[in-house]
């Protein structure tokens, strides 16, 4: 009956969680932001993390097909030995420039993050912005406010400025 009605099994579609808190301070960022000028664009070097996977690696992978077409290329999810696993990147971006993109090796913890804004952000920074300004805007995830990375921080205040993000505030930190 459920599939004369075009309902079938499909797997859910994961998004973000957004708090009434979270909203509301993105909310107001973005109209503390309203005012910048392309001057302010173009002082700040953004920069995330993302994962991406060679090959499905976890989880089942559901298609329709008849017993008749198992074996059909279309209906087969490639494989490797090991599973190919995933790659983790780093990046930094700016007006100016492209920054370096670096692979990262397993789980990054807050002092790896650190060697990140050292060996990387810091140089891009002071090439970039000789004469200051400069500032520097993640997405606030755990390790970026690690007492490490904000001690980084609070040392390099006068030549990079560290943005504040309200990306990842769960509701019990502003409850």
């Amino acid at each position: 009956m459920l599939h004369r009605v075009n309902t079938h099994g499909r797997a859910a579609i994961a998004k973000p969680l957004v708090t009434s808190a979270n909203a509301k301070l993105w909310f107001q960022w973005c109209q503390q932001c309203t005012s910048w000028a392309v001057y302010n664009v173009k002082h700040v070097l953004f920069s995330d993390e993302s994962t991406f996977t060679v090959f499905p690696t976890s989880g089942r992978v559901t298609v329709w097909r008849s017993p008749k077409e198992a074996y059909h290329p279309d209906y087969c999810v490639p494989r490797v030995k090991h599973r190919g696993g995933p790659v983790r990147v780093w990046a930094a971006i700016s007006w100016h420039s492209l920054g370096p993109l670096l692979v990262l090796d397993g789980r990054v913890t807050a002092k790896d993050y650190q060697t990140i804004l050292e060996d990387h952000v810091h140089p891009m920074v002071q090439t970039l912005y000789p004469e200051g300004g400069a500032m520097y805007q993640d997405d606030n995830a755990p390790i970026h406010t690690a007492r490490l990375v904000t001690e980084w921080f609070d040392e390099h205040e006068s030549e990079v400025e560290h943005l504040p993000w309200p990306a990842h505030v769960t509701r019990s930190e502003y409850y």
